[in-house]
């Protein structure tokens, strides 16, 4: 519940010898212990806003600082000052601390020179490179592609000097190094491999140039990671398997550097990160005998528990079959088989699900709909049309989706309060492979996350995991619909996925057939 909290004057908090403390909480195990910032990726800001002031927001706290902040707080002034939340403050106020933005009239003749391509002065350079940035950006929300590439590559061109020859700022080396990542990706993301060799050095050399510059600047090492698997995506894309390979070691080197250096969660979710995708880039590459594969795999399975699932998902995505159509690998839900002749299929039924459908119907379908435990939130819903007219059958599920903003009507309340929160929704395309097991003319499938509000009042929302296939067999169409209660959140690794979520929606889904 939210709180208001009268804070003190800075003067008191500074008398007092106030600080802030970050208390992680464990509630599992019912534990908390205090975190040590200086052991610790966590970025958390304080701010506190004071209405009809010239300084409305003033920074109290900080767990993390740039590399040009941590040098104003090393100079003589802030040392002296032996209060860290005054010290903060007093960072935040420092002129110093801000890009000096210039007049109107400076930032107006700025643009002008950038847009008319006309050189701009030695102390504009950032500026103008930070304006070219910034509408290569809108450029690419707008699809003007030419003109983000164009203002990305003079991003570039304008920092190049500072950051290759000379010894270039924090905000330099970084927004060279965004435009360089940028450029390039346009060319791996379009899959133009042979183009993208011309760009493919420009981010390594920042991000290396910098690491020379600055060995102990953590967010320096991300950035080389990030150039090294560009760059072994475009030598891949060229062919060039070798090459490739020792780039994606390199990778994975980076951040398990990283990890050695500071062993903390989030430095260990990074690493993790990078085996996951290097060991599914170098299987989907055919590159396993050139990379320390099987030590990979060693590293973020020691147990040997996820590598049968994670290899299962890599394995269906290359027969364009999800994972979760396919049998299912590992423990599973208890299910019971159901066939219904009336809607013409055949289906494995969650065991805590209702023995038997609710059933509902209209002059255009019929519908079949087993409930779990929480009604609100789990549901296994068949509906059948025996007149389709061929149309896009994407419209079953895009409609409650315009209406709606949620694609099972059944899980919508009322109430704006009641609604579902969708976290995460894909479109997994027109499966051709699944339509053709099961003699279908035509497949769909979706899947998502959602956040579903509690069904009693002082109860907590709880997840939810969505999965719908449509399928059609001449004038016959169906839609399935599975919702059931999940911990896994958007952005977890794919076997976690896999071995929590899919594999149960695998289960419901093994011995589906339409008659």
């Amino acid at each position: 519940m939210p709180h208001d909290f009268q804070i003190p004057s800075l003067f008191d908090l500074s008398k007092d010898n106030c600080s802030f403390k970050v208390i992680a909480h464990y509630s599992e195990e019912k534990a908390a212990e205090y975190i040590d910032l200086s052991n610790s990726d966590l970025d958390l800001t304080m701010t506190a806003f004071f209405r009809d002031t010239e300084t409305p927001f003033l920074t109290l706290f900080k767990s993390r600082h740039s590399r040009r902040q941590r040098e104003i707080l090393g100079c003589k002034y802030l040392t002296a000052c032996k209060n860290e939340i005054e010290r903060e403050v007093l960072l935040a106020l420092s002129p110093l601390n801000k890009i000096q933005q210039g007049d109107v009239e400076r930032k107006r003749k700025i643009i002008e020179l950038v847009e008319d391509k006309a050189p701009v002065l030695e102390d504009d350079v950032f500026l103008a490179a930070n304006y070219c940035f910034g509408e290569a950006q809108l450029a690419v929300v707008r699809n003007d592609h030419f003109r983000a590439l164009e203002l990305f590559q003079r991003t570039v061109m304008l920092l190049e000097k500072s950051v290759l020859n000379d010894y270039p700022t924090y905000d330099e080396g970084i927004l060279a190094f965004q435009g360089a990542e940028n450029l390039l990706g346009y060319f791996i993301q379009h899959e133009k491999y042979k183009r993208a060799m011309d760009f493919v050095t420009v981010p390594y050399r920042i991000a290396n140039r910098l690491t020379e510059l600055y060995p102990n600047e953590p967010d320096y090492l991300r950035l080389l990671a990030r150039a090294s698997l560009q760059y072994a995506v475009v030598l891949h894309g060229n062919g060039d398997k070798g090459a490739a390979a020792e780039y994606l070691n390199s990778n994975v080197a980076i951040w398990q550097n990283l990890h050695n250096q500071l062993n903390t969660p989030e430095r260990y979710s990074d690493y993790r990160d990078a085996l996951a995708q290097a060991i599914a880039l170098s299987k989907d590459w055919g590159i396993e005998t050139l990379v320390p594969f099987e030590s990979w795999w060693k590293e973020i399975d020691p147990e040997g528990t996820l590598r049968e699932p994670f290899e299962k998902v890599l394995d269906a995505e290359k027969t364009g079959i999800p994972v979760w159509l396919e049998p299912p690998s590992g423990q599973t839900w208890e299910t019971r088989f159901f066939e219904s002749p009336l809607l013409r299929y055949a289906i494995r039924i969650p065991g805590f699900y209702s023995e038997s459908p609710e059933f509902f119907a209209t002059s255009m379908e019929t519908k079949h709909i087993f409930y779990g435990h929480l009604r609100h939130l789990e549901l296994l819903t068949m509906s059948f049309m025996d007149k389709s007219t061929g149309g896009d059958m994407r419209s079953w599920v895009d409609v409650s989706m315009a209406i709606t903003g949620f694609p099972v009507l059944e899980l919508v309340g009322k109430r704006e309060e009641d609604k579902p929160k969708l976290q995460e929704w894909q479109y997994l395309g027109k499966l051709a492979a699944l339509a053709k097991r099961l003699e279908l003319d035509e497949a769909h499938a979706y899947t998502g996350f959602a956040i579903m509000p509690p069904a009693e009042e002082n109860q907590f929302p709880l997840g939810a995991r969505l999965y719908i296939l449509l399928a059609r067999r001449g004038t016959f169409s169906w839609k399935v619909e599975l919702v059931f209660n999940s911990a896994v959140l958007p952005g977890m690794p794919p076997d976690m996925l896999y071995s929590n979520d899919h594999v149960r929606a695998a289960s419901v889904f093994e011995d589906l057939k339409f008659g």
